[in-house]
């Protein structure tokens, strides 16, 4: 009986795994709020998900961000973060199909960065 119950635990607990994804050498630029464009360069990041956030760890400044989770099932990964002190939105998207990654933030501060590449599990 005690198996049994191990099992259906083991299967029941299966949905909550973190999945990790590394995405190397992604492009990067941003648009500053006066209009000035500029390329970062190539840039590393780290995507682990739980069961209803994202952490975005960036390599290159040492920061993670946690972003809600909208999407994510095995097609799609969508995640959304808001600070509203700071007048910051990111949205990040991982299509799981092609390792294709995409990040876009819009500061009223700072202004638009982009990120685009593949991310591998």
């Amino acid at each position: 009986m005690r198996i049994f119950f191990s099992i259906i635990l083991l299967f029941a607990s299966s949905s909550v795994i973190a999945e990790v994804y590394k995405c190397n050498n992604v492009n990067s630029y941003g648009r500053y709020t006066d209009g000035t464009v500029q390329e970062y360069g190539f840039q590393n990041f780290l995507i682990t998900t739980s069961e209803y956030l994202v952490e975005f760890y960036d390599f290159k400044v040492g920061i993670s961000s946690e972003f809600q989770i909208i999407t994510n099932n095995n097609n799609f990964l969508t995640a959304i973060e808001i600070d509203e002190t700071s007048q910051y939105v990111g949205f990040l998207n991982l299509n799981k199909k092609n390792n294709k990654f995409s990040y876009m933030s819009n500061s009223f501060m700072y202004g638009e960065t982009v990120y685009h590449g593949f991310c591998n599990k």
